[in-house]
């Protein structure tokens, strides 16, 4: 809807309410779940190989922005000496950065907010490095330093009230960095800002340089691709999913199939004309799972490139994402998802 033009300034503020409002709702979802999972046992971290740099400059450019939308300094400061290439879950080491440096400008109205990493400690398999979150907010009560890291706590009543929130973040950050192998904590005096720190132990993998010319090659490849339209199959059998989904891949210039069970993704895939899938995996007939291993069978008797399958879910447990495995899919993406999502999947997957 926000995309659709001609909306009058007061339907654009309903539009842009209803969604600041979903998205506080979905957070608060998940943060539920996280924790969930994490006092189960049941977290499990899904580590590869990165560019560290790389993914605090990624990470930097959202906060630049919020930085001049605030009037305030955004800092960085990345010790030379940390390995390029690392090894960990970039996905929670980001929703670790996320609560931090997100809490540093919410709370933060003039002056700076800063982070700092550096190399702790380095063997020949791990690093471990300090990152720090400084900023020139409102600070937190001395009394309240102790309880800051559980659950549903925040520094006052009314920080809430005024700032939002539900008092999750840390408390998730703290376990994550536990994973980690880690630790995690705040300095601060209140009224003149706040120190946040914690370290985390990664994988060194540093590689040849094939790789990085392979990395190089794969970039090209991606720059390249963006001007033509990938073909999309979507498999969902629900007629607002469809209508949703088909919206989106069109605003990132794909042309799009609909299948609404399995059964019908089998007989259009067999047609060869298809760039990527997104299979939903509940389906009457026949679900995503069976027919990802039917469309796998029929492959393995052929000589071509596997055709990228993404799963598409709300179930988002570890066994779901081993059944997505198993069945021979590419990759995952819970539901509901956001468009950035949908185009970080054709990057990945469809690059040239």
């Amino acid at each position: 809807l926000l995309d659709t033009p001609a909306l009058t300034d007061k339907q654009r503020e309903y539009a842009e309410v209803a969604m600041s409002c979903g998205e506080s709702l979905l957070g608060l979802i998940d943060g539920v779940l996280d924790l969930s999972k994490i006092e189960s046992g049941s977290m499990e971290l899904d580590a590869s190989e990165f560019d560290f740099r790389r993914f605090v400059n990624d990470f930097s450019e959202v906060y630049s922005l919020r930085a001049r939308e605030k009037s305030i300094r955004f800092e960085q400061d990345i010790e030379a000496a940390i390995p390029k290439r690392l090894k960990g879950d970039t996905t929670r080491l980001r929703q670790i950065y996320s609560n931090l440096v997100g809490n540093a400008f919410k709370f933060t109205g003039r002056g700076r907010v800063r982070v700092s990493v550096t190399l702790e400690n380095e063997d020949d398999r791990t690093v471990t490095l300090k990152t720090i979150v400084e900023d020139t907010g409102i600070g937190i009560p001395s009394d309240k330093l102790g309880s800051l890291f559980d659950k549903f706590t925040q520094a006052d009543a009314s920080t809430t009230r005024k700032y939002g929130g539900s008092g999750l973040g840390l408390a998730i950050s703290k376990e994550l960095v536990a994973l980690m192998g880690g630790e995690i904590g705040v300095e601060s005096v209140e009224g003149q800002g706040a120190c946040f720190w914690f370290t985390v132990r990664l994988e060194s993998a540093e590689t040849a340089v094939a790789s990085e010319v392979f990395e190089s090659v794969n970039e090209r490849l991606r720059c390249e691709g963006t001007a033509s339209q990938r073909r999309v199959l979507l498999v969902e059998d629900n007629e607002i999913n469809q209508r949703v989904a088909s919206e989106v891949f069109e605003s990132l210039n794909c042309l799009t199939d609909v299948a609404k069970d399995g059964t019908e993704a089998i007989e259009r895939v067999a047609s060869g004309r298809y760039d990527i899938v997104f299979m939903d995996l509940q389906m009457p007939v026949m679900d995503g799972l069976e027919a990802t291993k039917r469309i796998r069978e029929r492959e393995s008797q052929s000589e071509g490139l596997p055709l990228p399958i993404i799963a598409m879910t709300a179930r988002v447990q570890v066994e779901d994402r081993v059944a997505c495995s198993e069945a021979g899919m590419s990759d995952f993406i819970s539901k509901p998802f956001i468009p950035s999502t949908i185009s970080k999947m054709l990057e990945k997957w469809t690059p040239n």
